[in-house]
């Protein structure tokens, strides 16, 4: 038999077929998990589609005119022995789609079995993100997207891990994610990114958008945007004496104050404060996630030292998940 290969897209992320010098070629994403490999098996003595024959079947990918390796996926899938006759699908991870140029081929343990590679060129991960408009036009339908995946685990509705992203730490922070549920394409979610892990392709959503439930293999866009979070803070005295000062601390992002204590349980903040060009820290309160009220850090401090008529500078810094938020805030009159 002979065996044909084509790439099939996965729904999430796109692909098909482009044309070259009036031949069509089949396009796969570069670098991108998911994606599948289609095998057609031809019994040559008898000129049509083999079935019955995943068993039998292995495939391979030689990346860049490098070594033929074989496929992770050493178990092809009959489609459909009836409705589609001697066709296999292989898994593809995204190591084996990481090259500009694939040579897929394969074999057959059964008696007879003719090879016929098939050739690859990919293209960018977001060419799904291009459409043509009535007059010819290219254009982009989907701006200044870092990153087209999916969620591969999920932890909770405002942290999860993704199937692809960048492994530099804060690569995304200030983003905008936009979550596709994956049975029912309709349905879409949008959240600023709060933070981001590289090593485990960690994202940190800055609030729940509670649209619908998100879960493992949502699409997830992430889009440039810069909606950073900002570490807010209130400082007065409790008495006319100034004996004791009174501080609250929140984050807001877009002017939405963030749920610190659903965030992190075990959130933290401090406040350092210094006289205006006096160089000295007057005094550091620290908060705990027990005096947070409303997602607002609420708590004293002894004896001051505030003066009346005096500028003072204040650094607050909230902590969540391990990552530091800190905002400076000048020119504050106490008195």
């Amino acid at each position: 038999m002979l065996i044909f290969f084509w790439f099939q897209p996965s729904a999430a992320t796109g692909g098909g077929i482009w044309w070259y010098n009036g031949n069509p070629r089949f396009a796969m994403q570069k670098n991108v998990a998911s994606q599948k490999l289609v095998i057609l098996a031809i019994d040559t003595a008898t000129n049509a589609p083999k079935t019955g024959d995943a068993a039998n079947l292995t495939a391979y990918v030689s990346k860049d005119d490098g070594s033929v390796t074989v496929l992770g996926d050493t178990s092809a899938a009959e489609l459909d022995a009836t409705n589609a006759p001697g066709l296999y699908s292989f898994d593809l991870t995204q190591g084996e789609t990481n090259a500009n140029k694939l040579v897929f081929s394969g074999k057959s343990s059964t008696s007879g079995v003719k090879l016929v590679p098939q050739i690859v060129f990919t293209v960018p991960p977001n060419f799904q993100s291009t459409g043509i408009t009535t007059a010819g036009v290219v254009s982009a339908m989907e701006s200044g997207v870092l990153q087209s995946t999916t969620i591969a685990t999920l932890a909770s509705q405002i942290e999860f891990t993704l199937t692809a992203g960048s492994a530099d730490d804060k690569a995304y922070e200030g983003c905008i994610v936009v979550v596709t549920d994956a049975s029912t394409s309709a349905q879409k979610a949008t959240a600023p990114v709060l933070s981001y892990t590289g090593s485990t392709k960690t994202v940190r959503l800055a609030f729940d958008p509670f649209v619908f439930t998100m879960a493992v293999g949502d699409s997830i866009a992430i889009i440039a945007a810069n909606e950073r979070p900002t570490v807010q803070v209130e400082l007065s005295v409790k008495s006319t004496a100034g004996t004791t000062a009174q501080l609250a601390v929140w984050m807001e992002i877009g002017g939405k104050i963030l749920p610190v204590a659903s965030i992190d349980a075990s959130a933290s903040c401090s406040v350092v404060v210094r006289e205006h060009d006096a160089g000295v820290n007057l005094f550091t309160a620290s908060g705990a996630a027990s005096d947070i009220t409303n997602s607002v850090f609420q708590y004293e401090q002894a004896s001051p030292g505030f003066t009346d008529d005096r500028q003072y500078i204040v650094t607050a810094t909230v902590t969540l998940n391990g990552v530091a938020f800190s905002s400076t805030h000048n020119r504050v009159v106490i008195g």
